[in-house]
């Protein structure tokens, strides 16, 4: 943990300097949009059709949290930072109840002139 805190803050102190010697405002918000798959198996192995993805659960670092999306993508305005978000899977369950999967997780740096995406898993994050 101690050595993922102190990569934070090397990401924060670059992104300052980047900011600093091109003279740009670290406040300008960037639109970011999250694209993902929707699943089509459960963890077993068994399909998962789609008509029992109920949704998802978004939730980032940057204070972000949306519930219930439907759909497969979402566009949040992002001030310049390192943006880590999970993404949590709905689904319907053998007994009608609600089952989450577990969290699919992506990185982006986002600068106000540079954007480098990062993917993981089959979720994805772009700067718009």
């Amino acid at each position: 943990m101690f050595r993922r805190l102190r990569r934070k803050r090397r990401a924060a102190g670059i992104l300052a300097l980047l900011a600093s010697v091109f003279g740009i405002s670290q406040g300008s918000d960037r639109q970011v949009e999250l694209t993902w798959d929707a699943p089509t198996e459960r963890i077993d192995g068994t399909p998962l059709p789609a008509s029992e993805v109920l949704g998802y659960d978004l939730e980032c670092n940057n204070g972000e949290s949306q519930s219930g999306i439907t759909g497969n993508s979402v566009t949040i305005s992002v001030a310049p930072s390192l943006l880590e978000c999970s993404l949590v899977t709905l689904a319907t369950g053998d007994n009608g109840e609600v089952l989450r999967s577990e969290p699919a997780t992506a990185s982006l740096l986002v600068v106000p002139f540079i954007a480098a995406p990062l993917k993981a898993s089959n979720f994805e994050m772009k700067v718009k």
